[in-house]
């Protein structure tokens, strides 16, 4: 049985991108759920540290930590060389990682996954005991095209001796990567978005003792509703469960949710088109009677899976999925309006005593 950290009340989704070196961090407090009231924006307090660079982006999440990443290289949309660092923005304090440099024909990201359990380790009969041992796991998937049954990758865990190992994750099912999508933790395994299907995997396994050639890891393939392809998709999980929502630019939402993780299948939660979207403030009728409905989709709110926030123009708007009711949950300041083009959601938990980490000296 997995232990669970003790959680605080207050959640956040943190709002960042591939090209922003900034975050609006958006806070949720979880009773009374359905209250716009109990929301509030704030900016990504800035991380200033001894040796660590200024220009960092936001890669991922989990619990009360993020993935920072740094180029080194000029080219922007170049990332051969890069460096990562776990980092607390509370305790403000950071982790450098291993870095890791790329072959010369590997330019592009295709995925990073974060996954940690920051103050609990496994022995050898897979028992979770307490412990003071940060365990953590990167895993990074270049960028390739096609369909394809063998995603190369690398990972690093304190399982492969603490350095960047090449594996290959092999899939029952030919599928194309889902670049740039979060990659999403259910229970003790990463969950790798492809056009299609969910690819599921363990990270905390020892391949320590092996060499690069004999990591093949072996994923579960987990088929999605037909709606990868051209839809807006975003993940959430509750309970355990796996919530997928996929949105058309007409303001259609619909919410499926994985009912059997053995067979993949999936059971239709919402289906709510965007002429059925009641709004409850004067500001949002005017917006849709003038423009499509929603430009960037927030996510799930951090409670339920019935309510999700989406960014129209400088609004951040709470949808009920149960009652077809919108309203404006708050405005944002002017100056984090540019941050939303190409952004991505990012969830973080505050647990009620922060997550240590060795301080980056």
């Amino acid at each position: 049985m997995r232990l669970r950290v003790k959680m605080s009340g207050d959640s956040v989704n943190l709002i960042s991108g591939w090209g922003w070196s900034k975050g609006l961090m958006i806070h949720f407090n979880n009773n009374p759920i359905y209250s716009p009231k109990n929301l509030s924006c704030s900016r990504l307090p800035r991380l200033v540290n001894k040796g660590l660079p200024r220009n960092l982006t936001v890669v991922g999440a989990c619990n009360d930590l993020l993935l920072y990443m740094y180029q080194r290289h000029e080219d922007k949309f170049d990332y051969r060389k890069f460096e990562l660092y776990i980092c607390n923005a509370q305790t403000k304090q950071c982790l450098a990682l291993p870095s890791l440099d790329l072959p010369s024909m590997t330019r592009n990201i295709g995925n990073i996954g974060f996954m940690c359990d920051p103050c609990y380790s496994r022995d050898a009969s897979s028992n979770w005991s307490l412990d003071e041992t940060f365990c953590a796991c990167i895993i990074f998937i270049p960028y390739i095209t096609g369909e394809v049954s063998k995603l190369p990758a690398y990972l690093l865990s304190p399982y492969t001796g603490g350095v960047w190992r090449e594996v290959i994750l092999s899939s029952p099912l030919r599928c194309e990567l889902l670049c740039k999508c979060p990659i999403t933790s259910i229970g003790r395994k990463l969950h790798v978005p492809c056009y299609g299907c969910l690819n599921g995997f363990d990270p905390f396994v020892d391949w320590s003792n092996g060499t690069s050639k004999d990591i093949v890891i072996q994923c579960d393939s987990i088929p999605t509703p037909p709606c990868l392809v051209t839809m807006i998709v975003f993940f959430g999980v509750f309970h355990e469960q796996l919530y997928m929502c996929d949105r058309e630019d007409s303001g259609r939402y619909r919410v499926w949710v994985l009912k059997d993780y053995v067979t993949g299948e999936w059971s239709l939660r919402h289906n709510i088109m965007g002429q059925d979207w009641i709004p409850r403030d004067l500001h949002l009728v005017k917006l849709i009677n003038r423009r499509p409905l929603f430009g960037n989709t927030i996510g799930f709110h951090p409670a339920t899976p019935d309510v999700i926030y989406v960014l129209c123009k400088r609004w951040i708007v709470l949808c009920n999925l149960a009652t077809k009711e919108m309203e404006i949950a708050t405005k944002l300041p002017k100056s984090s309006y540019d941050l939303f083009p190409g952004s991505y959601p990012f969830q973080i938990t505050f647990p009620v005593w922060p997550t240590p980490l060795p301080i980056l000296a």
